[in-house]
């Protein structure tokens, strides 16, 4: 028997496995052979085994779970960065950090426009991760957040980028390229700007730029799911902790917004002021008196007048307003103009002397809240494959954004190519082609797609590609060019050569085993290579016969038509022979052939036959009976028919020596 470790350990942790322990394995015939330095080794895997076995049963976390806790994990980083940011800033010259941090930005622009042009940098901003221009466009980035003085223009930049984010994994994936983690973690960033910017806003600003937070958050969450289902399996944890990392900031400015909530909507409470005249028209509320300082009766008993009713013209009072704010979620305040009131004409009641007049209550004007409208539009190009070979088509998406408030009315896009002595549409091939979108929705994409077709004989070439978008808010242009590589050399197909890989295994027990006991064989093929092994015939042989026979007719062999066997699977077969108990010491051969169409193998397996196990007698017990008592009848003697009394002998007890005294009773008859 191979006294292999490595079997060994696998069967030690199937033992384990079937709820047995280590020191009864360590204790088996086959285990106890082994050396000691194996044992010990072996001893120690098992125990390692042991440990490791309950991780099985753990459970494992579910992808949107894991998103989710990375998000809020980059939220937490970002924020425990920017604590440390502005408590280690520098404090020279006893400036504070704002300062500082205009000046830092007003140097890192003035580096930028020495160091590169007005179209390095238009051309930065339309750059993807990856590109050689895309680290100019992030430093573009943090160059405006410098320059930003106070903390509303820092969150509208912050929500920006964030968009710009959102808008490059998109662009990743309709391009057919990875989306870098680093994006998401610059998009963190960018949301946790976001929040704690409008935080540091406070009054009337800071709610209105936490609302926008949570309206962008969630239409940018809806574009990221949309591009998720376009994306390779590989990229979808990306866009998983994506939309995790915007679901994280909706809910933190939803957490800010209600802290922030005493001090939101603006309302309007009114103290009057006594006046002759009205007060001329104005842009602020003036709310409308129902009653006046002569004061009619009580709403609810009013006074029994005295004299006769008299039309009087009353005057409305001026009004003096305080602001005071409740709150809101909506971005700016519109104020709704009342009409100056008039004067009228009204009955005068005289009051009974005694009397207190009591005024009717007048009601508080409500401010209708309008939101106050901004226009934020783009167009953006992406074209797959680049370079593209020669004779093959360009694929373009256009998306057209959205980030206003407002919907984008009569909206058309143009898109003109060249040179068109290279590139060209199918069927009729026109100069350009047109789209009427018509309307795009508030902070909402539409996306078109489209391809050109390009020449064979026009490798070496570039396509250009620009488009227009027009409508009545205002336009916006994007361009994109693509190079026209050689064309594809044909991969010849290659039929992979099957591979034959395949063996005989023989395994036995017990071993050695006593004689007159059966050995239990398992013979196995097993077939290592990626292809099928067809009319498989196995044939096992044993030795000595007198020692070993198979019952009942003990033959010389067994076969075994196995037939097929699959690439990467095994087929098995169990035989089981008789030993003699005359044979303890001897040992048997058993050897397994197998032949296929695709060759033969052969293996061999050596068992000791031990001696006869010893039958140890059992004691039995036998119990021992209990002595008994029987008592002895005398035969007493007839009556004669002379009637003669005997008399009757006394009963006399015999006194014997000894540790115990029998008394004997002799029984006479009486007579009738």
């Amino acid at each position: 028997m191979k006294r292999d470790i490595t079997k060994a350990l696998h069967k030690g942790i199937a033992h384990l496995l079937c709820g047995g322990s280590i020191e009864e394995y360590m204790r088996q015939a086959d285990i106890r052979r082994l050396p000691d330095p194996k044992r010990e080794e072996l001893h120690a895997l098992l125990s390692t085994a042991t440990a490791l076995l309950p991780l099985r049963q753990m459970p494992i976390p579910a992808p949107r779970a894991k998103a989710a806790h990375r998000a809020q994990f980059l939220s937490e980083a970002v924020r425990l960065k920017e604590e440390r940011r502005m408590k280690g800033a520098s404090n020279w010259l006893g400036l504070p950090v704002r300062a500082w941090r205009g000046l830092l930005g007003v140097a890192l622009s003035l580096l930028l426009i020495l160091a590169i042009g007005a179209s390095a940098a238009n051309a930065a901003a339309g750059s993807l991760p990856g590109s050689s221009l895309y680290p100019l466009k992030l430093v573009i980035e943090d160059t405006r957040l410098a320059l930003a003085r106070n903390p509303p223009t820092r969150a509208q930049l912050f929500l920006q980028f964030a968009r710009e984010r959102t808008a490059e994994m998109v662009r990743l994936v309709l391009a057919g390229r990875p989306v870098d983690e680093r994006v998401v973690a610059r998009m963190a960033e960018e949301w946790q700007g976001a929040v704690q910017a409008a935080v540091s806003s406070g009054g009337q600003q800071g709610p209105v730029l936490l609302q926008q937070v949570i309206e962008s958050s969630d239409q940018q969450r809806n574009v990221l799911r949309q591009a998720s289902e376009q994306a390779s399996p590989e990229h979808q944890p990306v866009f998983e902790t994506a939309i995790a990392v915007t679901e994280q900031a909706a809910h933190q400015a939803q957490e800010a917004l209600q802290r922030l909530a005493p001090v939101a909507i603006p309302t309007l409470t009114h103290a009057r002021a006594s006046s002759s005249t009205p007060p001329p028209p104005s842009d602020t509320p003036t709310p409308i008196p129902t009653a006046t300082p002569t004061a009619a009766a009580s709403d609810h008993h009013p006074p029994a007048p005295k004299a006769t009713p008299i039309a009087i013209a009353t005057a409305t009072p001026a009004v003096e307003e305080t602001i005071t704010s409740t709150p809101t979620a909506t971005p700016t305040v519109g104020i709704t103009r009342e009409a100056t009131p008039t004067l009228t004409s009204m009955p005068t009641a005289t009051p009974i002397a005694g009397e207190t007049m009591v005024p009717t209550p007048t009601p508080t004007a409500v401010p209708t809240l309008t939101p106050t409208p901004y226009v934020s539009f783009r167009l953006v190009v992406t074209d797959a494959p680049d370079p593209v070979p020669a004779s093959h088509r360009i694929h373009y998406n256009l998306f057209l954004i959205n980030d206003s408030n407002v919907p984008l009315t009569n909206v058309v896009v143009i898109t003109t190519w060249s040179p068109r002595d290279c590139v060209y549409t199918e069927p009729d091939n026109v100069v350009e082609k047109s789209w009427t979108v018509g309307t795009v929705n508030a902070h909402a994409t539409h996306h078109i797609y489209f391809t050109l077709n390009t020449y064979s004989i026009c490798e070496g070439n570039t396509v250009t590609l620009e488009a227009q978008m027009t409508c009545d808010q205002g336009t916006a242009q994007a361009t994109t060019t693509t190079a026209i590589g050689p064309r594809p050399t044909p991969t010849p197909t290659i039929t992979p050569t099957p591979r034959f890989i395949f063996r005989v295994t023989i395994a036995d027990s017990p071993d050695p085993v006593p004689a007159g006991h059966n050995i239990h064989y398992d013979i196995c093929v097993v077939n290592d290579g990626d292809a099928p092994l067809t009319n498989v015939v196995l044939v096992d042989r044993w030795s000595p016969r007198n020692c070993v026979y198979l019952p009942p007719d003990n033959p010389a062999q067994v076969t075994w038509n196995l037939g097929t066997v699959n690439a990467h699977t095994r087929r098995c077969v169990h035989l089981e022979l008789s030993t003699y108990s005359i044979c303890a010491g001897n040992t048997v051969t058993n050897e397994a052939v197998m032949t296929c169409d695709q060759g033969m193998a052969r293996a061999e397996q050596t068992t000791t036959i031990g001696p006869p196990p010893t039958a140890t007698p059992m004691p039995t017990w036998t119990p021992t009976p209990e002595p008994t008592t029987t008592p002895t009848a005398t035969p007493l003697p007839t009556n004669t028919p002379t009637a003669t009394t005997t008399p009757v002998p006394s009963e006399t007890p015999t006194e014997m020596t000894g540790p115990t005294l029998t008394p004997t009773l002799t029984l006479i008859p009486r007579h009738p």
